[in-house]
């Protein structure tokens, strides 16, 4: 991507009733500040830029819970609801999983987690959602998993 190409008007919309529909399926309101952050979040330049070649993972790291989503293109592919307090290698571990859709939400759940869910099968072209881009307020907690990224003001 050159910086030059027109990024179609529906993708935020799109993006939006993936993200709500795995939303509902977790039990969560849609929108909510994590879901919004990280739907900011896919909108920055280099994450846009990244998601239209390669599957990332976006991480909201906030006071009342962790949450992750999958995206790969213009559509969300995982949403993975935690508490913040979970101890890092077993989040870890668990991010590894959810990365390759391989992480049930009964997993997360036994670990007082809110879960995790999948829009299908991951593409290979997703390249395991490696590149990683965390946000929100405990960020820091998460530095050398990925790009740690100031929250951005909302657009939606």
């Amino acid at each position: 991507m050159t910086g030059t190409e027109e990024i179609p008007s529906s993708s935020r919309e799109t993006l939006a009733a993936g993200v709500k529909a795995l939303a509902v399926r977790l039990g969560l309101i849609f929108p909510d500040e994590a879901l919004l952050a990280l739907m900011d979040l896919a909108e920055l330049p280099e994450v846009l830029a990244r998601r239209l070649r390669q599957g990332v993972t976006l991480i909201y790291a906030g006071e009342d819970r962790l949450t992750a989503l999958l995206v790969y293109q213009g559509r969300a592919w995982g949403l993975f609801v935690h508490r913040p307090d979970v101890a890092l290698p077993e989040l870890l571990d668990d991010l590894k999983e959810f990365r390759l859709g391989w992480l049930p939400t009964e997993v997360v759940r036994g670990q007082e987690g809110l879960g995790s869910v999948f829009a299908g099968e991951m593409p290979a072209e997703a390249e395991g959602f490696v590149p990683a881009f965390v946000t929100g307020r405990l960020r820091g907690r998460l530095a050398g998993q990925g790009k740690l990224v100031p929250p951005v003001e909302s657009g939606s």
